[in-house]
């Protein structure tokens, strides 16, 4: 073999290695970036339910007490969120946290609709 083969064969050696390792390095910082991204928007939407079913249990009893309406919409927010980053265990548990909700609300409303029956009736 002459000499310029051998430079030659070493040169694109050499080349094609760090262009595997730029290859390989790349395809892994991508799955890990996309892991870490992935952590942290489920951490975003898990705070964001805790938040936001503190301030529908406090909503619904002023709601209880005062008869103040309940403002649905960022919880919804929250939930929606959940649902398309979650695991499948927190979503579950999101939807039954969901549903007690919207029953102690379906209790609620029934108590006003009775309140405002009888009130409007004349009749206790």
């Amino acid at each position: 073999m002459s000499p310029d083969w051998a430079t030659t064969i070493t040169t694109v050696g050499g080349v094609a290695a760090a262009l595997i390792g730029v290859v390989a390095g790349s395809l892994l910082t991508s799955r890990s970036e996309r892991t870490h991204w992935a952590r942290d928007k489920q951490i975003a939407a898990c705070s964001a339910i805790v938040a936001e079913s503190t301030r529908i249990q406090l909503a619904l009893r002023r709601a209880w007490k005062l008869g103040d309406p309940v403002d649905w919409a960022p919880w919804n927010v929250a939930l929606g969120t959940i649902w398309l980053v979650g695991s499948p265990a927190v979503v579950d548990a999101a939807a039954r946290v969901d549903e007690v909700f919207w029953d102690s609300a379906a209790v609620q409303r029934h108590r006003r609709f009775t309140r405002d029956y009888y009130s409007e009736s004349g009749a206790k």
